[in-house]
């Protein structure tokens, strides 16, 4: 029993450093649940900008719970050491945190405008995956006269935008005095984990007890925070041809097209518990 005991841990070691057929060594660590994690991100300081003509805004922000360090990012920026932003206009900003797990949180903050110009709404309207059928409106006050541009389009009294693709927008609203306040929105295809990335991983990713992603691997992808944590690894994987050893689902075959697409577009979305 001895004997046999130790031959099923040399099978199990293997397995998890990528030794034996169907298994993979270049997968993430063992998930951590993010939603205990306690990471929390709060305000700090923020100076509004002083003139329509001048960003000198700025905020800081301080980060605790979870597990150090701590990166922060702007936005859609990249992540950085520091957690104070600097040369600002005014406008709306989503401020976010990461720790040495993954896990993440965010909040926004608002920088007010010289001239009282100020957003007071922003609704996106998912579209679907590959579609272009998404939605941005906005409101703003502080002005009589005010136009409306996304990202670097002219512009123009419209303050919705129609026939979007998923994907991060800036809207920026200028009055009368040229002074302008810019958010930032997101367009989402829709697609759910729940109802279509899951089933997927079910049937084709080895998530029983005995397959390579089950929850006595190391690779589990039995749970939400364990796929988030993958999501990106995941995206490269199913797309990569089937003779890299690091094409997913391993000795399975290609995924159809259509399952490829709708695990692309959750990823892109940000891979949201929906």
């Amino acid at each position: 029993m001895k004997k046999i005991s130790f031959l099923v841990s040399l099978v199990m070691a293997a397995c998890l450093i990528g030794q034996l057929p169907g298994c993979s060594s270049d997968d993430v660590a063992p998930a951590v649940d993010c939603s205990v994690s306690g990471l929390a991100l709060s305000l700090t300081s923020k100076s509004n900008p002083t003139s329509c003509t001048s960003p000198n805004g700025s905020i800081s922000v301080t980060g605790s719970g979870g597990t150090g360090p701590y990166q922060y990012k702007m936005d859609n920026g990249p992540y950085q050491d520091g957690s104070t932003f600097s040369n600002l206009a005014a406008g709306s900003f989503q401020i976010s945190i990461k720790d040495a797990n993954g896990c993440e949180n965010t909040i926004s903050v608002e920088l007010s405008s010289p001239g009282n110009l100020v957003i007071t709404s922003v609704v996106a309207n998912n579209t679907t995956c590959g579609g272009s059928s998404g939605s941005i409106s906005v409101s703003a006050t502080g002005s009589t006269a005010l136009n409306y541009r996304i990202n670097s389009g002219a512009f123009g009294p419209a303050s919705t935008f129609n026939n979007l693709t998923p994907g991060n927008y800036t809207i920026t609203v200028a009055d009368a005095n040229s002074c302008t306040i810019s958010t930032t929105a997101r367009v989402l295809s829709g697609v759910s984990y729940v109802n279509d990335v899951r089933p997927v991983l079910q049937s084709s990713c080895g998530l029983n007890n005995s397959g390579c992603h089950s929850s006595s691997t190391g690779r589990d992808l039995n749970s939400y925070n364990s796929v988030r944590l993958r999501a990106g690894q995941i995206k490269t994987r199913i797309a990569l041809p089937e003779s890299n050893p690091s094409f997913m689902p391993k000795d399975g075959s290609r995924l159809p097209q259509s399952e490829i697409d709708r695990i692309t577009c959750w990823v892109d979305d940000g891979a949201p518990n929906n």
